[in-house]
């Protein structure tokens, strides 16, 4: 859902073409609006997939019995089937699959694909490229690094095992905190990068470091929910000693949550670096820098024979990058976490 909004902001249509519009209109009122918009719409999404996960996993746990309930209730969704049908075709038809059927689709598509070969491979165009390509990588290091910083300073109210004592009465500042968390979250991972750094560069103006700000405040929403949630998933042994001595919330996420969670957490940073080095470049094309800004004059310019060797080179950050980043999740961690988190709390003092 979110990447259809970035498809359109380069020309494919919908809500992300009418942002674009707005913007390039300077309407930034309905701006505004369109974005509370499109971040309702997401969280719509969000809250449908997440009904519908939870439906299969109880439909695995209590398989006999949904099998009996849907033999009892078939006469009554008997029409689903049809309804997602028409729903499917009238979505190729609003996607616009009919433009295949024109007579000159084919041919025009043809020509373009001759123009991209053979890629540039000149000196001196892969000279000029050294420098947007090392642009790239920084700006995907660096909003990754600002999303960790964000996103785990926001995962912490964000933890519902660890702001909430079960055997407690709820206190309305934590309860409001962590409800400001969680919707910070949401908003900021709701944003596509691209309308994310469309609206930086209206705030610190063209270049890297918009891309940066863009990629770390979206970041910043993934990886502050994924966070949270690994944080909540820990076994909560270690977290009850703790919490049955007295500990603090703090004293807890270091010497419980943390040892248990840390090589799903530092997965999850690699995973999440890959994807903004992909990233990196789509915000490019925005005006962000890098190699994206590179692959946009270049297109732009007729140059396609250079697009398609910015195309190739990528390609081929890309596949180095993922070799690098499992290399790095498969090696094993240099410590162990203890096996109680009281004798850490004593060594402490």
């Amino acid at each position: 859902m979110r990447s259809a909004a970035v498809l359109g902001f380069v020309g494919a249509g919908g809500i992300g073409a009418e942002i674009n519009l707005s913007m390039r209109l300077f309407e930034y009122g309905q701006v505004t609006t369109l974005l509370a918009a499109f971040v309702i719409l997401v969280l719509c999404v969000d809250a449908f997939s997440r009904t519908l996960r939870g439906r299969f996993r109880r439909n695995a746990v209590h398989g006999s019995g949904v099998l009996r309930d849907m033999v009892e209730l078939r006469p009554v969704r008997r029409g689903r089937p049809i309804l997602w049908a028409l729903l499917l075709v009238a979505a190729f038809g609003q996607a616009g699959f009919g433009a295949l059927f024109a007579p000159q689709a084919l041919p025009h598509l043809g020509r373009f694909a001759a123009q991209l070969f053979p890629p540039d491979v000149s000196p001196a165009f892969l000279a000029s490229i050294l420098g947007p390509l090392w642009q790239t990588v920084a700006i995907s290091v660096i909003g990754t690094a600002l999303g960790m910083l964000l996103g785990g300073a926001l995962a912490v109210p964000s933890t519902a095992s660890l702001m909430f004592d079960p055997e407690a009465a709820v206190r309305p500042v934590r309860a409001l905190l962590y409800a400001g968390a969680r919707l910070t979250l949401a908003l900021l991972r709701s944003i596509p990068e691209l309308i994310w750094v469309l609206l930086c560069i209206l705030a610190v103006g063209l270049g890297p470091f918009a891309g940066v700000l863009a990629l770390g405040l979206h970041t910043a929403g993934v990886l502050g929910k994924l966070y949270a949630e690994s944080l909540e998933e820990v076994p909560p042994d270690a977290v009850q000693e703790l919490r049955g001595i007295g500990a603090s919330g703090l004293q807890r996420i270091l010497w419980a949550a943390w040892p248990q969670a840390r090589e799903t957490l530092a997965s999850y940073t690699l995973l999440r670096w890959e994807h903004n080095l992909r990233a990196s470049t789509v915000v490019g094309l925005a005006g962000g820098g890098g190699l994206g800004l590179a692959l946009y004059n270049a297109v732009q310019l007729g140059f396609y024979d250079r697009a398609s060797t910015l195309v190739v080179v990528v390609f081929l950050l890309v596949s180095v990058t993922d070799a690098l980043a499992h290399r790095l999740r498969r090696r094993p961690a240099a410590e162990t976490a203890p096996d109680s988190p009281l004798t850490l709390v004593a060594e402490a003092g």
